[in-house]
């Protein structure tokens, strides 16, 4: 936001989306490959979707998705922060908590209980929780809803305030 590329996007006769917009789609293209590249080293270890091709690639989408719209969350920290050193402090104490009180590296039931009722809600959760389903060909009970809602969420809320944030930094 400090360099002379922000100030020469604003001279242009583009949308005020356009250079958010393309930040967050170069994101979903380097989630892309590493959903290609995570699928490429399981199969070559052994793993098999039991759900099949349409479960693997629900459960890549779901990922994409949700990538997708939290990374709005971090465009939104960058727009209002502007220093790349405070964007990164920013984003690891606000991501910090996402990762770790989730199913992310385990099962939540083996959790202590106050960290276990967050875990229930945290939004990771739920996205960990729909793709084990999907790839395993387990019940989703509910967790692919709650991925959609978090995402839609996250998108309603995060996007146009950093749009919003952005066109007012003329």
């Amino acid at each position: 936001m400090r360099n002379g590329v922000t100030d020469r996007f604003r001279s242009l006769p583009i949308s005020r989306t356009a250079p958010l917009l393309g930040s967050v789609l170069a994101d979903v293209l380097r989630y892309l490959i590493a959903v290609v590249i995570l699928f490429a080293i399981g199969t070559l270890l052994g793993f098999r979707v039991q759900g099949g091709a349409p479960a693997a690639l629900g459960a890549a989408g779901l990922a994409i998705l949700f990538g997708f719209c939290l990374s709005w969350l971090t465009v939104l920290i960058g727009v209002l922060v502007r220093s790349a050193e405070a964007v990164t402090a920013f984003s690891f104490i606000a991501f910090l908590p996402l990762q770790l009180g989730s199913s992310l590296a385990g099962p939540t039931d083996t959790l202590p209980g106050w960290l276990r009722a967050w875990a229930d809600i945290n939004p990771v959760t739920h996205v960990m929780d729909a793709c084990h389903a999907l790839l395993n060909g387990t019940p989703e009970a509910g967790s692919v809803g709650r991925t959609l809602l978090w995402s839609a969420v996250l998108f309603a809320t995060c996007c146009p305030l950093a749009v919003r944030a952005y066109g007012r930094q003329e």
